[in-house]
């Protein structure tokens, strides 16, 4: 039976912008390996006011993709230390530009800041497991999730891309609206 190995990747305070690439994972031609996605969590970590007009639920598409250029590549972290380092065929970052070849799932998100004491849709995404789950996989610990892992062979890849539609004053198309942390696990056999 071919290794299996478990990694994490993480990206933290991610800014919101108009068909920003969230995240994106592709198994490029030549890397030997297939990626498997089993677990993608967003949460919501700014404290800072978003008000009116920025203030909005918008829409992301977890994708499959064909290509990928990243504007900010990100590490692995493997969960176990002796694991061996990812290919360099295996790239995760956020930004830049994916080739979207069928969408898989749509995810409505709020984009207002996140605050204590109150029971709105924005703590609920951060509820680690309920809000803000995108994705999730069966794994020996957890018999009840029914969903399979995402697979990624040589040359295919998953993107969290946010619609292009989120421009609504043409005054902000360059200010952000706020931001979000990403979360992958996924584990990386030899293919």
């Amino acid at each position: 039976m071919p290794e299996t190995n478990v990694y994490t990747y993480a990206a933290q305070y991610i800014s919101i912008l108009p068909e920003r690439v969230l995240f994106a994972i592709f198994n490029g031609a030549g890397s030997g390996r297939v990626v498997r996605v089993h677990d993608i969590w967003m949460s919501n970590p700014h404290i800072a006011t978003v008000s009116p007009p920025q203030s909005m639920t918008m829409t992301a598409y977890l994708s499959f993709i064909d290509s990928y250029v990243p504007h900010f590549r990100l590490r692995a972290v493997p969960h176990d230390m002796r694991s061996p380092q990812v290919p360099t065929d295996v790239v995760f970052g956020w930004g830049g530009k994916v080739n979207i070849s069928r969408t898989i799932r749509r995810y409505s998100w709020s984009n207002d800041e996140s605050t204590t004491g109150e029971s709105v849709w924005e703590q609920w995404q951060n509820l680690h497991g309920l809000g803000s789950s995108i994705w999730s996989s069966p794994n020996p610990f957890l018999q009840y999730r029914p969903t399979q892992a995402l697979t990624l062979r040589e040359g295919e890849g998953l993107s969290l891309t946010l619609d292009p539609s989120l421009v609504l004053v043409p005054a902000l198309i360059y200010a952000p609206w706020g931001s979000v942390d990403i979360m992958i696990d996924c584990t990386i056999e030899e293919g």
